[in-house]
């Protein structure tokens, strides 16, 4: 069955290729990740990333077709599909430029917290580092699957390998198993909190942020493009990224 969802997938961007003045065309794939992009109620891409690479490609002429995927089929599509893709907001990883290719940067998350039950609270006081609570076995983190936090917290995690309750399709299914207890934490950028917990329909009063001091400044996030992206291409979303982070 898999095997036929994704060629069904693979099939799905010849027929979204659209063209544009200026002969090139490109299907961006993203995952629900709010606020950074969503599909809104009427189906279309939304959140502020997904309109940063609006501005951008419409800067490089360059005409886009926004398609929702899991993170999974994301990673699938990025290395092994023969038509130009992207990816919005992906982190940069060794393994990853094996097969893929990154533009520059064009947006730095705020540092990692901890997202908790209030229940969880007190449970939570003695912990201030990040090691720790991941060599506690009784502490399940909720995390996607095929999902990189970052350098600093990809390692700890290889290294600790702590009990985790996977989740392969949205973020809300993360917070969901916080609230009915089958986890005991995530980590999130903070900028997603408050969006996460109001399309759950949870209320806030029960959630709890603990920040670490020990968690270095919020990752950098890229356009991730299979290799069938152009150089020349590339250079024209790089030089349109550039001038779009000058008129910050």
């Amino acid at each position: 069955m898999l095997k036929w969802v994704l060629i069904f997938l693979l099939g799905s961007f010849v027929t979204l290729m659209v063209s544009s003045a200026s002969g090139e065309s490109l299907t961006v794939s993203y995952f629900e990740r709010p606020p950074y992009y969503f599909t809104a109620v009427n189906g279309s891409a939304q959140g502020f990333l997904i309109d940063r690479t609006r501005e951008i490609l419409k800067t490089a002429q360059i005409e886009a077709q926004f398609l929702p995927l899991s993170p999974t089929q994301i990673l699938y599509i990025v290395q092994h599909a023969n038509t130009p893709n992207c990816s919005v907001g992906w982190f940069k990883k060794p393994e990853r430029e094996l097969y893929a290719q990154f533009s520059r940067p064009i947006y730095q998350n705020q540092p990692l917290v901890l997202l908790i039950h209030r229940d969880q609270q007190e449970r939570f006081e003695r912990f201030s580092d990040l090691a720790t609570i991941f060599k506690t076995e009784k502490l399940v983190m909720a995390r996607m699957s095929s999902f990189s936090y970052g350098t600093y917290v990809d390692r700890l995690l290889e290294r600790f390998n702590p009990t985790s309750f996977f989740a392969s399709k949205a973020q809300l299914d993360l917070l969901k198993a916080i609230a009915d207890g089958t986890a005991d934490y995530l980590l999130i950028a903070p900028e997603e909190v408050d969006e996460l917990i109001r399309r759950s329909g949870f209320d806030s009063a029960n959630f709890r942020i603990k920040r670490l001091d020990e968690l270095p400044a919020g990752n950098l996030r890229y356009l991730m493009c299979n290799r069938a992206v152009k150089k020349a291409v590339m250079d024209r979303i790089n030089q349109a990224i550039a001038g779009w982070i000058q008129m910050e």
